[in-house]
């Protein structure tokens, strides 16, 4: 957590797109809970009065993503409010930057894995197929739907939000539930590439660096997601909320701060002030 944190604050000051995340969150829990539960490879303990009668294997593996390209792979759409309409080859060097983003964080997480993930219906703003709602994906950890527009009225570049959660109660020896299990990254073509003369390897990293945001907020950096963090010493949600407001020096105006023990601890290290109070978001 503390890595994704630290990669998150990076990624939002060196990608020249602005995120919207803040601007079109929305809790999703309750549609998620309607949909058809995604099926573990192992399943969760049992439990009877808060006593865990019988534990699973707990074993962790890298997680596993699969991005459904549908939407790249198909139509092209044509360009709104006078932007013009992309090409194949700007919509394929999109989709490298997407798969650089997946072998990323595919070495570096690693999760209780799972058998079956299903989509819900919405997820966030369109409909998944049914086939994606009922027959959904087998050996995947997370799903993502790469889609794309050509907007010129909207100011951002991309945007990355979850719809999905691992189902469960708790508390949950393998810290599974509440964990983000599909998602969806919309690519504004026009803002991201369309006005750019050359495919450069600059513009690539920018593009990485941009996915690699977006992706972070579907795996779970979501102030709706923050009340369900798991603390792992209980299994359970913590007991109070890991991100507050408060003052990290007085010359500056207060701003939120995470706070779950192993950030603190790890930020009380790294900056050497042992008087901090969380790490700044």
């Amino acid at each position: 957590m503390v890595f994704l944190l630290l990669l998150l604050k990076a990624l939002a000051h060196n990608h020249q797109y602005n995120c919207v995340f803040d601007h079109i969150n929305q809790d999703l829990r309750k549609i998620s809970e309607q949909a058809t539960p995604d099926v573990p490879i192992h399943p969760p303990g049992q439990y009877l009065n808060g006593r865990l009668l019988t534990a699973p294997n707990p074993t962790r593996g890298p997680i596993r993503i699969t991005l459904d390209t549908t939407a790249i792979n198909s139509t092209i759409l044509p360009g709104a409010n006078g932007a013009p309409t992309t090409n194949t080859t700007n919509l394929n060097f999109i989709l490298k930057s997407m798969l650089v983003t997946q072998v990323f964080y595919q070495k570096r997480l690693q999760v209780g894995q799972v058998g079956t993930i299903t989509a819900p219906n919405p997820c966030v703003d369109f409909s998944p197929t049914v086939t994606a709602q009922t027959g959904g994906y087998s050996n995947t950890d997370l799903v993502i739907f790469v889609q794309y527009l050509s907007d010129k009225n909207l100011s951002y570049g991309a945007t990355g939000k979850s719809c999905k959660y691992f189902s469960g109660s708790t508390p949950d020896y393998t810290l599974q539930t509440g964990r983000p299990t599909v998602g969806r990254i919309i690519f504004n073509t026009y803002q991201l590439i369309d006005q750019q003369s050359q495919l450069t390897n600059r513009l690539f990293q920018s593009i990485t660096s941009t996915a690699l945001h977006e992706t972070m907020h579907i795996l779970g950096f979501d102030s709706t997601l923050y009340p369900t963090y798991l603390d792992p010493n209980t299994g359970s949600p913590y007991t109070t909320s890991p991100k507050v407001a408060g003052s990290m020096n007085a010359k500056r105006p207060a701003t939120n701060i995470m706070t779950t023990p192993y950030v603190l601890a790890w930020a009380k290290n790294f900056f050497g002030c042992s008087s901090l109070t969380g790490m700044p978001l």
